[in-house]
């Protein structure tokens, strides 16, 4: 029997919940393959529920499902030396503040002149103070935009950053925006009238932060990460590109 009188298979009485689904508990190790819709799990030894849609284990975020992150294996340690930690189908990671880089994370290939939108969901802790959010990069010349959300959960740091030079440019601080200690990011671009930074608080309802018609720089990477010239953590829960 698991936690709260939850044994693994238990099925909830009644709540039309879908033929066959289950509520499991259990290390994310021993989560069952997907493919009865329906069916939640929730790790012992992580922060996220999922739920089957039939095909995948999908994380439950506030009522929105995401898209569970690839390991961390599968990504390209971008900048930094902080490369992030598998945490039950999650991405975590922690800064002390002692970076020499201003960023530090994980990217993912991206094919030159590509259209693109990828949408993240991150869980920052109150606890720190510093930054968690996408990053967009070229590897040519080390430059990247870092769009990302402050430890307090409210204020916003879009910025550029130059590696190839060194430091990075704040081009906006925003602050008392709607948003909780999980935040949603989206980053789309046509690569012809630009790029467009968004934010919310649900998933499901966006807001235009930033929009870059003069790109400045043009990434062939995108991926997550954080601001590590100062203490932060975040969990990244969810990952979708398209």
């Amino acid at each position: 029997m698991g936690e709260g009188g939850l044994g693994v298979g238990f099925k909830p009485p009644g709540g039309g919940a879908p033929a066959g689904a289950s509520l499991y508990y259990d290390a994310y190790a021993a989560r069952p393959a997907a493919g009865t819709k329906g069916s939640r799990f929730v790790a012992s030894d992580g922060a996220v529920e999922f739920v089957d849609d039939g095909a995948a284990w999908r994380p439950l975020l506030g009522g929105r499902r995401g898209t569970e992150l690839p390991t961390v294996a599968t990504w390209t340690t971008a900048f930094g030396t902080i490369a992030g930690t598998d945490l039950a189908g999650t991405v975590q990671f922690i800064s002390t503040g002692a970076g020499a880089a201003q960023l530090a994370g994980l990217t993912d290939p991206l094919a030159a002149a590509t259209n693109y939108e990828v949408t993240a969901c991150v869980r920052v802790s109150p606890k720190y103070v510093g930054d968690v959010g996408i990053i967009l990069r070229d590897s040519v010349t080390g430059d990247a935009y870092f769009l990302g959300v402050h430890g307090d959960g409210y204020s916003m740091r879009w910025m550029r950053a130059s590696y190839s030079g060194g430091g990075g440019q704040n081009l906006i601080n925003a602050g008392a925006l709607p948003v909780g200690p999980e935040v949603w990011f989206r980053v789309s671009s046509d690569f012809v009238a630009g790029d467009s930074f968004q934010l919310s608080a649900d998933g499901l309802t966006w807001h235009e932060l930033v929009f870059e018609a003069a790109r400045a720089i043009v990434p062939d990477e995108l991926g997550i990460g954080l601001a590590d010239d100062t203490a932060a953590t975040g969990v990244f829960c969810s990952w979708e590109r398209t």
